[in-house]
């Protein structure tokens, strides 16, 4: 016996891109690009992300889903965002921004799969935007009111997370 299995995800919203580029391999004839299908997949999706305001731009799109792109790695936009030095915060407050315009999609179900991995994300972005801005970025402490000692996420989210340290009161340091 021999097959496939593909496991989708639990929020109906969100199969959209894994079942495209599923189909994509399985039409494929022996050359498939697991990267080339998901960009695909993302220009199509791109349709469901109409909003009442400001419209959300693919390359927006495929920065947040960089940051869930498989269980065990971020995709190359965000680790190349990640290893940035000089664009990192102006590539944050896009992707925060991403984040809150999803509050605005017309498609309400896809809004309610997509937030609470939004939420997650957008926090820590605001951690990190607001540590780099209100301190320099090389400030040795900063204290946000807005994150309690001892919260963790996984993903992307951690990964953000472990830029900065959390004292035992409540402050942050930069890890080295």
């Amino acid at each position: 016996m021999s097959g496939l299995l593909i496991n989708p995800n639990n929020e109906f919203p969100l199969n959209h891109v894994p079942l495209r580029t599923f189909a994509q391999f399985v039409h494929s004839k022996g050359n498939w690009d697991a990267r080339k299908a998901y960009l695909s997949a993302m220009r199509e999706w791109l349709a469901h992300f109409e909003t009442i305001r400001e419209p959300s731009t693919l390359e927006d799109l495929v920065l947040f889903g960089d940051c869930y792109y498989l269980p065990h790695d971020e995709g190359p936009e965000v680790e190349a965002w990640l290893a940035s030095q000089t664009t990192f915060v102006k590539q944050a407050k896009r992707l925060r921004d991403f984040c809150a315009r999803l509050n605005e999609l017309r498609d309400r179900s896809l809004f309610y799969a997509l937030s609470r991995r939004a939420w997650e994300l957008r926090e820590e972005l605001d951690l990190l935007i607001g540590y780099f801005e209100h301190r320099g970025g090389d400030a040795s402490r900063y204290h946000s009111d807005s994150h309690l000692p001892g919260t963790f996420r996984g993903g992307t989210v951690a990964r953000l997370q472990r830029l900065l340290t959390q004292q035992p009161d409540g402050t942050f340091i930069r890890t080295r």
